[in-house]
């Protein structure tokens, strides 16, 4: 990682919006952090500039289960982070 790489936190990256902004960053040169119902997408990327986290919103216990993970995962990151919401 760069200094000049800026790191996105987008929600719903397996298809639609999402998945087009998050291919958009990576093909920029930025790092992903992705999440989507299942953990996986099909994206254009390496372990180095995308990592995936499954993030599912039907139940309470499972989002919290899985957020604490993504939190704890993010905290390695001292920069600033930007966060798109794009999970429908």
């Amino acid at each position: 990682m760069t200094k000049d790489q800026k790191i996105w936190l987008i929600t719903g990256v397996s298809r639609g919006l999402g998945k087009a902004l998050a291919q958009a960053v990576l093909d920029n040169g930025d790092i992903v952090i992705g999440t989507t119902r299942n953990g996986k997408a099909d994206l254009n990327a390496d372990a180095n500039t995308l990592k995936l986290f499954e993030l599912e919103l039907t139940t309470r216990r499972r989002l919290n289960r899985q957020w604490k993970r993504l939190i704890s995962y993010m905290g390695a990151w001292t920069r600033s982070l930007t966060m798109l919401d794009m999970a429908c």
